[in-house]
């Protein structure tokens, strides 16, 4: 946008896609009267005459392309494709100022050219992002190949081996720390499987984040007798990618934390999402301690606040539960 207006002359540059609905989005905008990156256009005739036919077009009334406000400081305007007729780049509208040179038929065929090259320039971009794409998923898809393969099987074995030890030893205090240890290895177990699951899963397949939330609390607790209870607040399946997966590994180990140390009966977890961001709340009315600054952990769940512009905080007290507040920005 920037280079069009410069090179013609003009006092309004916008570039806008097909939205959907007889409209246009503006994805950039510079000029006398810029408009907001996002802000939809209604399409009109001569616009929507530009894009089903892939001609440039010189517009001499401002007024035929954009509304009353605009079109009162502009003169004529140059709309043309980004692209081939027949792509979906969307259109790059310049005009100049109201009483300056028309645009003619030099600019018209010096337009053709322009949007032609930035077409191309957009499809050779497009077909990058792909290749890195498929780059990406292959190199995915044989983490979590070794994952399975190397890592879970050994587990499954330790843990097989672990749970022979019962048999040399009638000591109560041994079986119990038989158990923990076991338990602690099929909680790692679900873990990887997790990641496995969110390695090989495409954003189209992408299970919805309350969803995932939901099943991680059931995965976790499904060895305990505690469960707990969920609650979710504004638009939870909205939060980006990149803040779910931190959110759903601090749930899961806060979870985790909770039954496996509280001694409660009761553990609640409430996830709200805001304006610009997301909050999480993971409560119990277990037996507490003195010292929230030892909590398993933590470490882990504050650097990922911190990654994300947010913050982590435990209160607790001993016979008074914890509390672990846990927030992140949505951009």
């Amino acid at each position: 946008a920037e280079t069009a207006l410069k090179v013609s002359d003009s006092a309004l540059a916008v570039i806008a896609v097909p939205a959907g609905g007889g409209v246009l989005r503006c994805q950039s905008s510079l000029g006398v009267q810029g408009l907001q990156a996002g802000q939809e256009i209604t399409v009109s005739a001569t616009v929507s005459t530009v894009i089903d036919s892939g001609e440039a077009l010189v517009v001499r009334n401002p007024a035929q392309v954009f509304d009353d406000e605009v079109a009162g400081k502009l003169g004529s305007v140059l709309v043309f494709p980004l692209g081939h007729g027949t792509s979906d780049n969307g259109v790059l509208l310049v005009a100049r100022a109201q009483g300056a040179a028309l645009f003619n038929q030099s600019d018209l065929e010096s337009s053709a050219m322009f949007g032609s090259r930035i077409g191309l320039a957009l499809d050779l971009a497009r077909v990058n992002a792909l290749r890195e794409q498929n780059l990406l998923f292959t190199d995915r898809e044989r983490i979590a190949r070794d994952l399975h393969d190397l890592v879970i099987q050994r587990l499954f074995a330790a843990g097989l081996s672990i749970q022979t030890l019962r048999r040399h030893t009638p000591d109560p205090v041994a079986h119990e720390r038989i158990n923990a240890v076991t338990r602690e290895l099929d909680d790692t177990i679900r873990k990887l499987r997790d990641t496995i699951y969110s390695l090989r899963t495409g954003e189209e397949e992408r299970e919805p984040l309350t969803g995932r939330i939901l099943r991680v609390v059931r995965e976790n607790s499904r060895s305990y007798a505690v469960t707990p209870k969920v609650a979710l607040d504004g638009p939870v399946d909205s939060v980006p990618e990149e803040v779910a997966v931190h959110l759903l590994s601090v749930v899961s180990e806060a979870l985790s934390n909770a039954l496996r140390h509280s001694g409660g009966d009761e553990i609640q977890v409430e996830v709200t999402v805001g304006h610009d961001q997301v909050q999480l709340l993971l409560s119990d009315n277990g037996r507490g301690f003195t010292e929230p600054a030892q909590v398993s952990g933590l470490a882990n769940m504050r650097y990922r606040a911190g990654l994300l512009g947010g913050s982590c905080v435990i209160e607790s007290a001993p016979g008074k539960g914890t509390a672990v507040q846990w927030s992140a920005r949505l951009s």
